[in-house]
């Protein structure tokens, strides 16, 4: 999942809709690959705008929801939630 973020990110890309609903395992029973879903959201760090809001609350970053812009530190808050709902199976808030 870190490797699939970080293409992105080495792309200069920000997912804006990063959560546990977009990762997908083609066999979850025997842990194979593993795919990041819904990139209709995804655009270039440098045509963001702060008016749009996107994503699942939860996952969403603090600064996010001040209406400021994505960024890739977004990305990165809603990578930190998704690896707290796996290790603990509820949402940190």
């Amino acid at each position: 999942i870190t490797k699939g973020l970080k293409e992105i990110h080495d792309n200069q890309m920000v997912h804006h809709d990063f959560h546990t609903g977009n990762i997908l395992f083609t066999n979850p029973s025997i842990g194979a690959d593993v795919y990041i879903s819904d990139m209709g959201l995804c655009k270039k760090v440098d045509n963001e705008e702060k008016t749009n809001i996107y994503g699942v609350l939860p996952y969403m970053a603090p600064e996010v929801l001040r209406g400021n812009p994505y960024t890739q530190a977004a990305d990165i808050y809603s990578m930190g939630m998704i690896m707290y709902f796996v290790a603990t199976g509820k949402q940190p808030f």
